[in-house]
């Protein structure tokens, strides 16, 4: 298995792509594709209101609830 993180995640210039590149692969990888694809989907969905939240999203911007995604 390829090393990890390697040196281009390590040196990835953008902080949260960085944070997220590091939470995602490890889950990614020990519980597979259909797990992670359904763990980003339920992540990146607000958990009051349902809306569909994006990266970086401080608060749903339906409801204003504030929320953590990454």
């Amino acid at each position: 298995e390829p090393e990890f993180p390697c040196k281009f995640i390590n040196n990835f210039p953008i902080p949260v792509g960085k944070k997220v590149i590091l939470r995602a692969i490890p889950f990614r990888r020990e519980h597979g594709t259909e797990k992670y694809v359904e763990a980003e989907m339920n992540r990146y969905h607000c958990p009051e209101c349902g809306n569909q939240l994006f990266r970086e999203a401080k608060r749903c911007n339906k409801c204003k609830v504030p929320v953590n995604v990454d």
